[in-house]
């Protein structure tokens, strides 16, 4: 099988190639294929004929996206009718990534994959209209949600605290965010059983829901950190950030970010996960 991961040095997508490994694997990062290039994403991969193609490239900064508008359309959104043709032209599956950040997060119970998407920030509505494009220009796709995700590679809200937890004192966390923290290695593992599913949207989360504050809790305790942790609400939490990010837009959180994945077979607990993962990366505190 050969399989063509784009984003390939990112979060997810490195431990896509990993996971993948055993296969005929292209690795393709921004260096490598620009893709809201038309005509050079429509060429490049109908050249390779890929019987799989995994799209992790996103731009995933979510107050980045609300300070550079056209680039997040651009990235998340207007690339995608390129790569779903060139995969329908060359018969091969499509699977893209993307985000609970599609919903508005007032649904306490959780969402579903065919729920209404309501994006509250521009990521999330770049991501809505990306999965709606991709569904227009082929049949044989896989969209994936997930959620909070985490990894080895790049920067996400779960490392900057692991950092902080490390080496301050104090850390602000809000306590009003309420999610499935989701360790990318999973993911990766999760979309081999997806590629053998029917076409349609996949929630592909670890299981169980906590709090950022939860969250953050549980990895002091993992890590032995006598660091203090200080509960905030997400206003309280954002207007703290200004002064950090002055002048910049910030993006608005969903609160309830629970995906619901009852398509595909359970992922293991978020505990679970994290604690694998502060270990795979010498986090964790070493006991006798």
């Amino acid at each position: 099988m050969k399989v063509l991961v784009l984003g390939a040095k990112g979060m997810l997508g490195s431990e896509v190639v990993n996971e993948f490994s055993n296969e005929e694997v292209i690795a393709w990062d921004v260096n490598d294929l620009d893709i809201t290039n038309e005509k050079q994403v429509l060429k490049r991969i109908q050249e390779i004929e890929p019987n799989i193609v995994i799209n992790c490239a996103a731009y995933t900064d979510f107050d980045g996206c609300e300070n550079d508008v056209d680039k997040a359309y651009e990235v998340n959104a207007h690339s995608l009718p390129a790569i779903a043709t060139a995969c329908k032209r060359c018969n091969a599956t499509l699977i893209h990534i993307s985000s609970y950040m599609v919903f508005d997060g007032k649904n306490k119970e959780g969402y579903l994959e065919d729920d209404a998407k309501i994006p509250i920030s521009v990521y999330g509505k770049a991501k809505a209209i990306g999965e709606d494009l991709v569904r227009k220009h082929m049949d044989d796709f896989r969209i994936v949600r997930t959620c909070w995700l985490y990894g080895k590679s790049g920067i996400c809200r779960i490392n900057e605290i692991l950092q902080k937890l490390k080496t301050e004192t104090e850390v602000d966390v809000a306590q009003d965010l309420y999610g499935r923290p989701t360790y990318a290695k999973d993911v990766a593992i999760a979309l081999r059983e997806i590629i053998e599913k029917p076409p349609g949207i996949y929630h592909v989360t670890n299981s169980y829901n906590c709090s950022r504050f939860e969250l953050a809790k549980e990895m002091a305790r993992l890590l032995d950190s006598e660091c203090k942790i200080n509960p905030l609400n997400q206003d309280d939490y954002l207007e703290d950030l200004k002064i950090h990010k002055p002048g910049m837009k910030l993006a608005t959180r969903p609160k309830y970010c629970y995906l619901l994945n009852d398509k595909i077979t359970p992922l293991r607990g978020w505990k679970e996960a994290l604690e694998d993962y502060l270990k795979d990366t010498s986090d964790l505190k070493k006991t006798n």
